[in-house]
């Protein structure tokens, strides 16, 4: 609330934890058949995507403990408490009340104008006196994009939008590009650039390491720049991942034309009299 002279407020949080929810996704997607190296797809991630909490499951009664309830010492693991708030169970949230009093240009350094009080636990329960069950609905993100592929390079583009500013989607469109060279095939290198969405601009470097079953790959990405002098973070990437130890299979090759038998003379092709 704002005055003639001062700056008035309040505000009240509740933060509520859950352990072991339960849910339901789907992801919907079309991919194209691979045409002279050309592909393209389009899909809707996270179409359907919700988790319940504060429900009965296996997960919620490991992670209790023999006692079965939040909480105590027995407890494997309290999201509450591993962030450093109060340790509460499935009926209790967490409150964080502040006030703003009269507030002026003056008065801004005076630390009495805010005032807070600390972290509490509180009942959190609907009215049949049962903890009160809430969701999580997860963001859905579209993407189209296309790529092509030869012996000595890969080449590919896409476009995404989320529908809201949580969950890593953002609400607005973002363009990418990338470029994987093949030259030596067990090092690919890699190299990229994005434009839009929460980073504006972000160029990737990286580079893989593939040797039979093992497939080692390692990024990085300037945030909202294109140079060490222009980024505002550093997104770092790696990944290890094991295959099948016969080796991954790798793309036919196509047959050539040369290889077959060679054609008969026109004069040996039959044995039949004119």
């Amino acid at each position: 609330v704002t005055s003639d002279y001062h700056l008035y407020g309040s505000g009240k949080y509740l933060f509520r934890f859950g352990v072991g929810g339960s849910g339901i996704g789907l992801d919907l997607g079309f991919v194209t058949k691979e045409y002279n190296g050309f592909r393209a797809g389009v899909s809707l991630i996270n179409a359907l995507g919700v988790i319940e909490w504060n429900k009965q499951g296996l997960m919620r009664d490991i992670v209790a403990g023999p006692d079965g309830s939040m909480a105590t010492d027995d407890d494997l693991f309290n999201p509450s408490e591993f962030l450093g708030f109060p340790a509460i169970n499935e009926y209790q949230a967490i409150s964080y009340e502040y006030t703003i009093d009269s507030v002026n240009a003056e008065g801004l350094s005076n630390p009495a104008v805010f005032t807070s009080e600390p972290f509490k636990a509180v009942d959190n329960v609907d009215p049949d006196g049962k903890p009160k069950e809430f969701k999580t609905n997860y963001p859905a993100i579209f993407r189209a994009g296309g790529s092509y592929s030869s012996e000595l390079f890969i080449i590919s583009s896409d476009i995404w939008t989320g529908f809201a500013d949580q969950f890593y989607a953002h609400a607005g469109w973002r363009w990418s590009v990338g470029f994987e060279f093949l030259k030596f095939p067990n090092i690919p290198l890699r190299v990229g650039f994005a434009y839009g969405g929460p980073t504006f601009k972000e160029l990737g470097l990286g580079f893989g390491y593939h040797m039979g079953p093992m497939i080692f790959d390692f990024g990085f990405g300037f945030k909202n720049g294109l140079w060490i002098h222009s980024m505002q973070g550093l997104n770092l990437s790696l990944q290890l991942t094991l295959t099948s130890f016969k080796g991954r299979n790798k793309k036919p090759a196509v047959p050539n034309n040369g290889d077959g038998p060679a054609p008969l003379p026109e004069d040996a092709a039959t044995d039949e009299e004119p």
